[in-house]
């Protein structure tokens, strides 16, 4: 859901590989 998504954004704030990670992640959604 929306929570887990907003926990992964945070917890991998600081990960190059967040951003690329939570652009595929909504891209499925």
């Amino acid at each position: 859901g929306r929570i887990r998504h907003a926990f992964i954004g945070i917890g991998f704030r600081e990960r190059p590989q967040a951003y690329d990670f939570q652009a595929a992640l909504h891209d499925h959604m």
